[in-house]
């Protein structure tokens, strides 16, 4: 079931928290086009032809197709859907069985279907997972297109999944030390705390049977609730990955990378929607003013980000902020 989840495109989340699973935000943006004016460089006496037709599909495929093409190793590009945990109970698509979890993955036509008419619960993101340092770090982009009105309206955000917590790599750092060190080490642990966990262990037995017996109830009470049609979530809450993240980037290489990821994304995304406008004849003129002010609040956040704040961790965090980047809410 893990594994599936792991390769699945169907992501059903808690809260408000859509993005269960990547990390932190850093940065996120939008920007609005309106696409029913022809290029003036393609008028014909004087005329500017009308922009070809296109749907939100189009958009995502042709994000997708230039994505695929960045080059970094282990990349990874999809469609994902990600729907409300509260709004799936009559979903035979998403939820199967009602008292058994959701599914990993939806049908290609669900997945059309919700990128063409996107409702308020569910949502179609095209994702960029791009990991690196055997998985200490994940940058991940998210973006989708909404045409609709003559208007184009495209959003992104970058999350990130720093390096798991130092406690969780000591055991690295015992391996480089001579073997009687660690034998010394192991046996003064072991005598400091046998008598601790001895005398303590008939407390920890009879928390571990509070405890199975409080989810048992838990378990009951969470039936009970859906078979009476009472509102109940189904959806994931922190990760693992999530809860044992740090916020040391533990080295300067790995924190440039990070940059790195994110830039090279970013313009390769805004790139990618210029060209498929032009292609569909589309006035670019508003995206050239936008694009511009985008790219220079996030060349000067990050420039302060890895610059003048070294071995800092700005704008990461649940209560993070930086210049040119707004607080984040989720």
């Amino acid at each position: 079931m893990v594994s599936k989840r792991r390769t699945g495109n169907l992501v059903v989340f808690e809260g408000n928290v859509a993005f269960v699973g990547s990390g932190d935000r850093l940065s996120k943006e939008h920007l609005v086009i309106d696409v029913s004016r022809g290029r003036a460089e393609a008028s014909k006496n004087g005329k500017s032809p009308k922009p070809s037709r296109f749907t939100n599909q189009d958009v995502h495929a042709a994000i997708i197709s230039a994505m695929e093409k960045i080059g970094l190793a282990d990349l990874r590009v999809e469609e994902r859907l990600f729907v409300n945990g509260k709004h799936i109970k009559d979903n035979g698509a998403v939820l199967p069985r009602t008292k058994e979890p959701p599914s990993a993955s939806v049908s290609p036509e669900v997945l059309q279907e919700a990128v063409l008419h996107p409702t308020p619960d569910a949502r179609v993101y095209v994702c960029v997972e791009m990991p690196s340092w055997q998985g200490q770090l994940v940058v991940t982009l998210f973006t989708r297109a909404v045409h609709v009105g003559g208007s184009l309206y495209i959003e992104w955000r970058f999350h990130v999944l720093p390096p798991v917590r130092s406690n969780f790599q000591y055991i690295d750092n015992r391996w480089c030390q001579p073997r009687k060190r660690i034998i010394a080490h192991v046996c003064r642990s072991s005598v400091r705390r046998t008598g601790l966990a001895l005398f303590g262990a008939p407390v920890r037995m009879w928390m571990d049977h509070r405890y199975a017996s409080f989810m048992r109830k838990y378990e009951r009470d969470q039936a009970y609730a859906i078979d009476h049609g009472q509102v109940f979530d189904y959806g994931a809450a922190r990760s693992i990955r999530e809860d044992a993240s740090g916020f040391a980037r533990q080295h300067y290489f790995l924190g440039r990378d990070e940059t790195m990821f994110v830039l090279l994304a970013q313009e390769k995304l805004i790139r990618a929607i210029s060209v498929f406008l032009q292609k569909k004849n589309v006035d670019t003129g508003q995206l050239k003013t936008q694009v511009e002010v985008i790219v220079k609040e996030t060349n000067k956040f990050f420039s302060v980000h890895l610059g003048d704040v070294s071995n800092s961790n700005v704008a990461i965090g649940k209560k993070a902020q930086a210049s040119g980047v707004p607080p984040r809410e989720d």
